[in-house]
């Protein structure tokens, strides 16, 4: 579904994805792990077209996406929902979650019948539907997020750190909820500090250190490996 070919980022003099090689299959949660200032970030923002690429390419279903800009890759079928949610505070929570269906807003019917699906199916935002977003907990603020980038039909969903900042509890509602989401059949990109739960729900995962995949492999061998024992599972 997704392939990446060594990738190279840059920030001026700041050499921050270095010959970077990633595949995604479908129906995959793939993870990528590691520690601040490791490029995991910026990786998904390469992906989504936030920052340019000079070299290496992002193919996604087939597809060079390079030239591509973000909006239009959206509607090819990729979203992300970055660290810190990013919710839309001052809008209530049908607001948010249409303004995550622009895409198909010439579509009326299609997005109503969207938005009574994902209320349905997350009674608490249901619960909560004229309520400002900004009011909402952390962990009602995720599921928003999350629940938005769903209203644009993705079939890559990319997410950036989605346990940050929430307590061990609502962290682990969180990856319930990435792991029914991909039961949908929306492949998943996951980025996170919390390894352990991340390669719980994982099928393979990716260690980004300095810019540079230092280990690859599936979520069992990478829980098994020394490197990310004492790196991350300590």
């Amino acid at each position: 579904m997704l392939e990446i070919k060594n990738l190279n980022v840059y920030y001026g003099a700041i050499h921050a994805l270095k010959g970077v090689n990633l595949t995604i299959r479908p129906g995959e949660i793939v993870a990528v792990l590691g520690a601040n200032g490791a490029g995991k970030t910026t990786l998904l923002r390469a992906i989504t077209g936030l920052v340019k690429v000079p070299e290496g390419e992002v193919v996604f279903e087939g597809r060079v996406l390079n030239k591509v800009p973000p909006f239009q890759r959206v509607a090819a079928g990729l979203a992300m929902v970055p660290e810190g949610r990013g919710v839309f505070p001052n809008l209530t929570v049908r607001e948010n979650l249409l303004m995550g269906a622009y895409i198909h807003r010439k579509n009326a019917p299609a997005v109503k019948e969207l938005l009574h699906e994902l209320l349905k199916e997350f009674p608490r935002l249901q619960e909560r539907v004229n309520q400002k977003a900004g009011t909402l907990s952390g962990g009602e603020q995720q599921m928003l997020a999350i629940c938005r980038a769903l209203m644009s039909r993705p079939r890559l969903l990319l997410l950036d750190e989605p346990s940050m900042g929430l307590s061990p509890l609502l962290g682990q509602e969180v990856f319930k909820l990435i792991d029914r989401i991909r039961d949908r059949g929306t492949t998943i990109l996951l980025v996170e500090q919390n390894a352990n739960a991340a390669l719980r729900i994982a099928d393979r995962g990716y260690v980004l250190e300095m810019g540079v995949i230092a280990l690859a492999g599936s979520a069992a061998e990478l829980a098994a490996s020394d490197l990310v024992r004492v790196a991350y599972l300590a």
